[in-house]
């Protein structure tokens, strides 16, 4: 029987060690040419680097490990513009406060699921992005100051409007 874990990739890492990892992260591939390439050539290094966690959906049996799907997360200070009005109805309402021109949100930077992985189990996406949710409401319980989480989407693609709008 099988079990699927959400993991920070870097305790993964820590683990199995990094040449393992990045044989795992190999074997990810999506339709997004940018999903698939920051999760194989920069996941690691931003890591590293402190500038991005990434959490991995894995599913582990007695003989192997696969992965299903990734999400991204860092944190990012968004300006307000000092020509942009935003009523403070409108900043009250994302949890931010009247007074600030500026303030902190979790932005879900990469998500993706494996399509390798696809005729066997569907990455389900309300999995990876409810661990960002519950995440977020962590960092909120335990630090404060985090309000917002933000999931940054092409605006023009109608599909994944709905997608994210039916989640």
């Amino acid at each position: 029987m099988s079990e699927i874990t959400i993991q920070n990739l870097t305790n993964v890492m820590n683990e199995y060690g990094k040449d393992k990892v990045q044989h795992l992260l190999s074997t990810f591939k999506s339709r997004n040419d940018d999903v698939e390439s920051f999760l194989i050539d920069n996941a690691i290094k931003f890591s590293e680097d402190n500038l991005t966690r990434t959490y991995l959906l894995l599913e582990t049996d007695d003989v192997s490990t696969k992965l299903r799907g990734y999400i991204s997360l860092l944190f990012k200070t968004i300006q307000i513009d000092e020509n942009t009005t935003v009523s403070n109805r409108k900043k009250r309402k994302m949890g931010v406060s009247p007074r600030v021109d500026s303030f902190v949100t979790l932005l879900v930077a990469q998500y993706g699921k494996n399509e390798n992985e696809r005729e066997k189990h569907d990455c389900d996406p309300k999995l990876l992005l409810g661990y960002a949710i519950d995440l977020s409401m962590d960092i909120q319980m335990r630090v404060g100051g985090l309000t917002t989480l933000l999931l940054e989407c092409d605006k023009t693609n109608e599909n994944l409007n709905k997608y994210y709008s039916d989640l």
